[in-house]
């Protein structure tokens, strides 16, 4: 028996704890089990992305809860290295001071979750985070683990799932098109009467 095989035979045996304890390592690692969810069949889709949420979920409130600590904050914020700094001035600059969008935004930039976790500690509450963090992952979940578990199915089957959704998405493309330029039109021609 081969090591992967074993490796294997031992993800297929406790799906509920693989999910989680894959979710709880880092979310490459719980996309890599949607992945191989899609691709080997070894355990249902929504398995993996709710007992995988679940384990970012708890390491998110375990960095939030040990970020509240000052020792741990000055250590860390002073070992970032600069590639993250930048990455995190980014994130600021585009999410400005609204911390869920933060969150959410640090999600999808690799290495910036930590960080983001660090610096909403000092500025929300455990509640506010609690809220803001699950919502966050759910958005991040839906997107990054159907992009994982399609992957692993193959862009031919994706392809033959998807047929009639890519005409509904330019629709719905071309529909939030329409509302953000009468926005626009709406807006400017306010602006104008003010004056």
């Amino acid at each position: 028996m081969t090591f992967l095989s074993i490796i294997l035979e031992i993800l297929h045996a406790n799906p509920f704890l693989s999910s989680f304890f894959a979710g709880f390592i880092s979310e490459e690692t719980l996309v890599l089990a949607a992945f191989m969810s899609g691709n080997q069949n070894l355990f249902p889709f929504w398995m993996v992305f709710v007992f995988g949420i679940l384990g970012l979920y708890v390491f998110d409130l375990l960095w939030f809860i040990f970020s509240k600590s000052h020792i741990i904050k000055m250590k860390f914020i002073k070992q970032l290295p600069k590639k993250n700094k930048s990455f995190t001035k980014i994130v600021h600059s585009i999410a400005g001071e609204n911390i869920f969008l933060t969150l959410l935004l640090s999600k999808f930039i690799y290495g910036a979750r930590q960080i983001s976790m660090t610096y909403a500690s000092s500025s929300i509450s455990l509640k506010k985070f609690l809220l803001y963090d699950v919502v966050s992952l759910i958005l991040w979940g839906a997107v990054m683990l159907s992009l994982g578990w399609f992957a692993g199915r193959g862009i031919l089957i994706s392809m033959n799932t998807l047929k009639g959704l890519e005409k509904g998405l330019a629709y719905g493309f071309f529909f939030i098109l329409f509302l953000f330029i009468i926005n626009k039109i709406i807006s400017s021609y306010l602006s104008k009467k003010v004056k």
